[in-house]
Order: C-alpha cells, then structure tokens, then sequence
C-alpha cells in the first residue's frame, strides 16, 4: 500500500496534460493540470524547507476550501510535516486554542485571518506565516525543488508516520487534536474505491470545508485515484456552478439536500395538474421498483423498468438538472438525512448514500454503496473496517482507518480499548448488517422512569411534520418528554392564510392559540409512530433558529445541545410544572 504522496506522483506520470482541478476565477472556469499541480506542490515544499520545516513539525492552514489548500496541504506531508486544518467557522477563541495546543511552527492563512498575526493572539507562538498563494497562474512564478529531490523525500515517508492532526468538533468539551497517520488515509480510500468505483475521467464537485474530515478525504481520494476536481467558488453558488461542472458524484451535509427538497416540494404545489399526475406516478413506480430491488425479485413487472424510466424522465429531468445533468451519485454525512428523502431521490434518478464516520475515523466507518443500500441505515462497514456493538449499545470500531490517539496533553489513548475505539454513538445492527444510528450515548435522555431515550429518534419523527422545521427534545430526570419546536413559518403562514388568522407579522402567530393547537395535533399525530415513553407531553414554540445564530453549532454543524438548555433553562422548568 503506498502513501497519497506517492499516488499522487503515479498520476502525475500518467495524466501530466490531463486537468487535475477546476476553479473560477474572474468568472471563468480555469483548468490546472496535474502536471501543473506537481509544480505547485514542489514550489510550497521549497519554502517549507527554507523556512525550517522538518519531518513531525505541525503546519497550520485556515483558509476556504481551494485547489491551493489542497496542494498547500500535499507539499506539508512531502517535506514529513503534520497538516493542522482549522474551520473558518471557528471562533477567535476556538482558533487561538487550536493554535496553542498544536504550536505549529507555521501556518498558511487566507487574508480575512491575517488578525492572527496583528498582536491579538499575544501567546500564540508561530515560528512564521504565509499568506496562500494563487495556483492558477501558468508558471506559478515561484521557485521549485527538483523531481527527484522531492520523490526522495515522499519516499522518506512511511505509513505509520503521522499526517494530519485533525481537532474534533468540541459538543461536549475543548477540541481535541485526533492522530491520523498514512496508514489511515491510504487505507480510508481505498475503502471508498472498493465502494464506489470512481477515477480517472469522472468528475467530481467539492465544496465542503478541507478542515472537515469529509472534505479532506475526497481531496485525498482525488489525489490517489486521478478523477478531475472542481473547486465551488462561493457555498452561496453550489448548484448554479454544478450546472456549469455536471459532476459524476459531490458529497453533501444534510441540509444541502434538504433545501432542494424542500424548494422541489413547494414548486410542485403550484404546477399544473398533469405535472402532478406525472410525478405521483414517477413516484409510485420508482417505490414499487425499489422495493423490488430491495427483496432482489429478479423478474420485475415488464412495464416497470420502462415505465419508471419514461416517469423518472417526464417528472424529474428538471430536478437531476439543478445537479447538472449526468450526477451518478451523491454521498451524505455528519447528520442524519430523513428517510423518505433518501427514498425520495433515489426515485427522481439521484442515488443519496448515507455514511457514518467520525474525525478518529478518517471519515467513513460504515456506508450505503450501489447494491446494497437500506433505508434509515448509515450502510455497512467499507473495507478493512470493523465494529461491534458494546452492551450497552456503544457503536466501537476497529481497522486501519482507525487514528492513533490524540496530541498530548490530552489522554493519548482515550478512548481505545484492545485496538477498538468507542465512538460514543449507540447503534443498532440488522440481521443483514446494517447500521442504524440511534444516538449519542452523552445526549441520552434519562426520564426520572429509568427509561433510556435518544432524543434524536424523536425529533426526526417530530421533524417529518410539514409545519414543524426544527425540535428539541428535552427531559433528562423528568418523567415524560416534552420539546422546543421551531416552526416551519413559511407553512404556517400559509395555514394561517387559508383559515383566515389574521396577524401582522409571523411573531404574531407563534403567540396564536390555533397555531398552538395545530402544532398540539401534529405532535399528538407523531406519537403513534413512537413509543409510549418516547410520545412528546408538553412542547413550547420558540423563535430562535439556531441554525442561523452563532455559538449554537459546532464548525461541522452539530448542535450544541447544553448551550440550547442553558438558554431555554426557564422555560424548560416551566413543561414540568
């Protein structure tokens, strides 16, 4: 098994000329070719060399996702440097933590955190900084290290040498710095290769953080295994640009899909009555196929095939446009996706595979692939990977992909036990092997019963109400749930209109008794489909969307539940008197 360092020069052999990255600049889509991208690479290890980096240094970048931070990040690990990614959604104090904690002895900024270096961080010590360059100038007009020189050094490179030290996202605690070596990497890949089967000529579109453990595997994928990269110029333009790319496969965080489904379920509202008709049948057949897929029934209805393809087309050709036409699939993860939205674009011809991975696994553990997906499952383990449950539920996980231990003065081996790793999340396993995650084990409600409960499960189902857009979940020590619930103003509004509640603004009808009744119904509606110790009693709406408000999410977009709680502390006392 080779390095990504070494991959990556095997690919530069064989498609010099071919375009490695795509990125916009001035408007304008620029190709730059691997052969290109190899020249960058040597030119950043020369200045690292210059300015003292050596093998086990730590080398910092927080900049937004580029074919720069991708190379800047290859040329780290050439020289046997550690790669420090840090979210451009930290805060100042997270930063600054990272940065004490790592000492790395330099770091790779984009200009909006040129603060770091203007005396506000008085105790962070860097030995230097730089500013990441452009890499899509012909030429690159900077200084390389030879061919040869460079494969000498990668060749220095072992396995078992640490790479990245990635800081988890700090829900319960400080970050801690999570040891990924090589080895992890290399064989992380390979897992997803085996999975999906994606190379050279196809195309990928990528716009998720490097500092997320999901983005920086798909870079690292792209550099093993030769597929062309482009780079989202802005989050704000993800499927105008996915329309200009047509990508073969992207990977998504949940609420990406969720906003297209939504905008797709609001435009059909208002078409016309054929277009319906054509996609409640498109819908009906690709359930009926998938079902039968499911079971492996080899002789389906004659009619299926061709009749969920004429629907499929008829129904969804717009939808399967908005992702550029000719998307094979998409991978999802860091949160759990509903249900019927996997179903739902699986049957409009845009196959949503659901993985499960933390930092301390260098991303997936387990996922859905084509040929073996099942609904509400984060899928099977990939190759090489292997987990259990413990007594109590505890998801553990062993295999190559598996980190080290985190960067001292934390407890190295926290965590590990006999070469498995407690990942903290319960779960459930199928006969057939599949994962379902039910929650996390520190986010368990206890009711004052005995009763265990995620709360997680609960708000999925409560979530699946058109009216209700977000739920908290509450009821630790009490003795039954009650729920904070968001509302899906948009819907209510709508609801409101139609049964002629007057307001002026939508505040107004988060204080209206029928709004209140009419999300009483649907939680009373919702708990038949949980059981009876997990059925919500009590709930109170609020207004705050803390999906929009900083210090309720972490950089990877997970809730900060204690920060919810500390907030509506009253207000929760108040559902249980």
């Amino acid at each position: 098994m080779d390095t990504v360092l070494l991959r990556f020069y095997q690919n530069v052999k064989r498609y010099a000329h071919s375009t490695c990255f795509k990125t916009k600049r001035d408007g304008k889509w620029r190709s730059i070719s691997w052969e290109e991208a190899f020249l960058y690479v040597r030119g950043i290890s020369r200045d690292l060399i210059e300015r003292g980096i050596k093998k086990g240094d730590y080398v910092g970048i927080i900049a937004p996702p580029s074919p720069e931070w991708a190379l800047t990040d290859l040329a780290i690990l050439s020289v046997g440097a550690i790669t420090v990614p840090i979210h451009t959604t930290s805060g100042p104090s997270d930063v600054l933590y990272i940065l004490r904690h790592s000492a790395p002895k330099c770091l790779f900024f984009s200009h909006e955190f040129a603060w770091i270096l203007d005396g506000t961080a008085k105790d962070v010590q860097l030995g230097s900084a730089c500013e990441i360059r452009s890499a899509a100038l012909p030429g690159l007009g900077m200084d390389n290290i030879s061919e040869q020189e460079w494969l000498r050094l990668v060749e220095g490179i072992t396995l078992d040498d640490v790479a990245t030290c990635i800081y988890t996202s700090g829900t319960t605690g400080e970050p801690k710095g999570a040891l990924i070596t090589h080895l992890s990497i290399s064989s992380e890949v390979d897992g997803l290769r085996e999975a999906f089967g994606v190379g050279h000529g196809d195309v990928g579109y990528a716009f998720l953080p490097l500092s997320h453990v999901m983005g920086r595997i798909i870079h690292f994928y792209h550099m093993s295994y030769g597929c062309e990269m482009a780079y989202a110029s802005s989050p704000k333009v993800i499927l105008e640009e996915m329309r200009e790319i047509m990508p073969h496969f992207t990977v998504v965080v949940p609420r990406v899909l969720e906003k297209v489904y939504d905008g797709w379920k609001e435009k059909i509202k208002v078409s016309n009555r054929f277009s319906r008709w054509i996609i409640e049948k498109a819908e009906r057949v690709g359930a009926r196929v998938l079902e039968r897929e499911r079971f492996g029934v080899e002789r389906p209805h004659p009619l299926d095939t061709p009749l969920r393809y004429l629907t499929t087309f008829l129904a969804f050709f717009r939808l399967r446009k908005l992702f550029g036409g000719r998307l094979k699939f998409i991978i999802c993860g860091g949160a759990p996706l509903a249900k019927e939205m996997v179903r739902f674009f699986h049957i409009a011809g845009l196959p949503v595979f659901e993985g499960y991975g933390l930092t301390e696994t260098m991303s997936a553990v387990t996922i859905n692939r084509p040929g073996a997906i099942k609904f509400g499952s984060v899928g099977k383990p990939i190759c090489g990977a292997e987990i259990k449950l413990a007594e109590d539920g505890e998801v553990m996980v062993r295999g190559p992909q598996l980190f080290i231990g985190y960067k001292p003065p934390c407890a190295l081996r926290d965590g590990l036990e006999d070469g498995w790793f407690r990942t903290g999340d319960i779960g459930e396993l199928s006969r057939d092997g599949f994962l379902m995650i039910v929650g996390r084990k520190k986010e368990l409600v206890v009711t004052s019963t005995g009763r265990n409960i995620s709360p997680l499960k609960v708000e999925e189902v409560l979530r699946s109400s058109e009216y209700i857009k977000d739920a908290i979940v509450v009821g630790d020590g009490k003795p039954y749930l009650s729920a904070l619930i968001l509302l899906d103003m948009g819907r209510v509004t709508d609801f409101a209109i139609k049964n002629g509640i007057r307001f002026e603004k939508t505040s107004d009808l988060i204080n209206d008794g029928r709004i209140y009744e009419l999300i009483k119904s649907e939680i009373d509606a919702k708990n038949r489909y949980v059981a009876r110790h997990e059925a919500v009693r009590r709930f109170k709406i609020i207004d705050r969307d803390f999906w929009k408000e900083d210090g309720y999410l972490t950089p990877t977009m997970k809730l900060r539940r204690w920060k919810v709680y500390e907030t509506y502390k009253g207000l929760i006392e108040s559902l249980y008197e």
